[in-house]
């Protein structure tokens, strides 16, 4: 079954990064080969690089999902020089720079939990204590809320959402009745730029979770699951925030929805919008 999902997703690599054109949210995508040695992991081709990189003002990092490990890189006006790599958990799938580019987390699908580390004044990775951290069961996509110390994990097989508060040394506790329920095979998650709203794409079960946000980090779900297309994956909020746009792998289309007041979902006339 984690065999299967990889490669799923690294089939879907390049719609992924479609959907972030298509709103104008990719901030930049880089591959590299060099040789494979203890300090610097290989960064191979979309077959092993699932997802796309996170990057800081002056860092960026990628997973490398067959080699379990990540790679870390200086940026100077576009250009990438590498850095000593860190090893990862078991086929690590998405990673993210948290909103004070202190700490980097890592989603690893092949061992159910989340790494953690610090980021050095030089840019390499140190392993924060405890980590790594429990998740569901194949976290496949982890975000982190932009305004606040909030971060989330869809868990592909247990159809839920993990949440934790990133702690002032960077460990992750569990917010109160964590996990939170969402559809079939969930893939992607995002929020609103406010923080008030989050979204999951359910690639299983064909439609999108909206809920919103309290003051704890708790999700509560909000009006029915809408449709999507055929395997929902990628899921982005328009920098307005006012839409949320799904991109559907099988039916290789977007849905598109205008988010209300509440936080719920219409879809939008003429959705989806073929690729």
């Amino acid at each position: 079954m984690r065999a299967h999902m990889v490669q799923h997703r690294s089939h879907r690599l390049s719609l992924g990064l479609c959907l972030s054109l298509v709103v104008g949210t990719l901030a930049g995508c880089m591959g590299s080969s060099s040789s494979d040695n203890a300090t610097t992991p290989t960064v191979e081709p979309y077959s092993t690089l699932l997802g796309p990189p996170a990057i800081t003002g002056n860092f960026a990092y990628a997973v490398n999902t067959f080699l379990d490990s990540v790679s870390a890189y200086t940026t100077n006006n576009g250009v990438l020089t590498a850095l000593p790599g860190s090893a990862a958990g078991d086929h690590p799938g998405s990673i993210i720079v948290d909103p004070s580019e202190q700490f980097v987390y890592v989603a690893n699908s092949g061992s159910d939990n989340i790494s953690a580390y610090r980021i050095g004044t030089n840019g390499t990775l140190s392993a924060l204590p405890g980590s790594p951290f429990a998740a569901g069961n194949q976290p496949a996509v982890i975000i982190a809320v932009p305004t606040r110390a909030l971060v989330y994990v869809a868990n592909f097989s247990s159809n839920n959402v993990s949440a934790y508060t990133i702690q002032a040394n960077g460990a992750l506790t569990a917010v109160p009745g964590s996990p939170f329920a969402a559809g079939k095979g969930p893939e992607g998650i995002t929020v609103d730029p406010t923080g008030k709203f989050a979204y999951v794409a359910n690639g299983k079960s064909n439609n999108v979770s909206a809920y919103t946000i309290d003051a704890n980090g708790t999700l509560t779900e909000v009006g029915p699951r809408v449709k999507a297309g055929d395997d929902p994956e990628g899921i982005t909020v328009d920098p307005t925030g006012k839409f949320v746009y799904a991109l559907n792998r099988h039916s290789k289309d977007v849905s598109v929805y205008r988010i209300g007041s509440n936080g719920a979902l219409t879809e939008v006339s003429g959705s989806p919008f073929s690729l």
